[in-house]
C-alpha cells in the first residue's frame, strides 16, 4: 500500500502536468484533480487496492485534460514530464543520519514519518547492541530533505 505522502506526490504531479504541459488553467487543474482523487478514494473504500497508482501521472493528466495527442506530443513533453515527476517525488524510505558524541546519539529522520516508528525501534535496538544505552538519544524528523539543491 502506498503512503499518504506517495499519493500526494502522485496527485501533485498530475496537477502540475495539466498546467505545465496541457495548458489547463491552474484552478481548473486543481478542480479536475480533486474530483478524480475523490473518485479514486471512493473506489478504494469498496475495493482496497493501490492498482490505480500504477498508471502514469501523465496518462491521468491527459485523460483529465480531454485532449487528443499523438506520439509527437509525447516526444515534446517527456523531458518536462520527467522533471515534474522528479520535482514532486517523495521517497517512501526515510533517510537516516546518525551522529554520536560523548553525551548524545543524534538521529535525524528525513522522509516518510508514517514509517518512522519501526526505524526508531531499530535505532534503540542498535544502541543496546552497541552498549550506547547511557547516551541521551535526540531524534529529529523532517517530512522531506532539508538540503538545498
Amino acid at each position: 500500500m502506498l503512503t499518504q505522502l506517495e499519493k500526494e506526490s502522485f496527485w501533485r504531479t498530475v496537477e502540475a502536468t495539466l498546467v505545465e504541459l496541457f495548458d489547463v488553467d491552474p484552478r481548473e487543474a486543481f478542480q479536475k484533480t480533486t474530483e478524480k482523487r475523490y473518485q479514486v478514494a471512493e473506489h478504494h473504500k469498496k475495493h482496497p487496492s493501490d492498482f490505480f497508482y500504477n498508471i502514469e501521472e501523465y496518462d491521468v493528466a491527459l485523460q483529465l485534460s480531454e485532449r487528443n495527442i499523438d506520439n509527437s506530443d509525447w516526444d515534446r513533453h517527456k523531458n518536462t514530464y520527467f522533471d515534474l515527476k522528479e520535482r514532486f517525488q517523495i521517497s517512501s524510505k526515510p533517510e537516516i543520519k546518525l551522529a554520536l558524541n560523548a553525551d548524545n546519539l543524534t538521529i535525524e529522520i528525513i522522509g516518510d514519518t508514517e514509517r518512522m516508528e519501526s526505524y526508531i525501534e531499530a535505532m534503540v535496538s542498535m544502541m543496546k547492541k552497541l552498549d550506547l544505552s547511557e547516551h541521551q538519544m535526540i531524534i529529529t524528523s523532517y517530512p522531506h530533505s532539508t538540503d538545498v539543491a
